[in-house]
């Protein structure tokens, strides 16, 4: 849900299109939810975790009045997420790949 903090662009599972909506002139953070399935040893019951990914983008052409506020916003978005697994600071698209994050 949005809020005068946060707005909630858009949700889904392309991982291209999620890579796709960040834009060089903004200050931006995404978040992944990265859901594992894992069998328990006792009784085979399957247990759900979610983990989240944050990726902290400030694109190259953005405003130094946007950059400005990067790290309050980073903060912001993980305080509210109740932490993050991985955080990730981009700039650039290829410096986000499925490979990078599954390090």
């Amino acid at each position: 849900a949005a809020d005068a903090r946060f707005e909630l662009d858009s949700t889904g599972i392309d991982f291209k299109r999620f890579v796709g909506s960040f834009d060089d002139e903004k200050v931006q953070v995404g978040v992944l939810a990265v859901v594992g399935l894992d069998k328990t040893m006792v009784g085979g019951t399957q247990k759900r975790s979610t983990r989240y990914v944050q990726i902290n983008w400030v694109g190259k052409g953005a405003k130094f009045s946007f950059k400005r506020h990067a790290l309050a916003l980073k903060l912001a978005v993980s305080a509210r997420l109740g932490g993050v697994r991985l955080e990730l600071d981009c700039s650039s698209r290829e410096d986000l790949t499925a490979e990078r994050i599954t390090r």
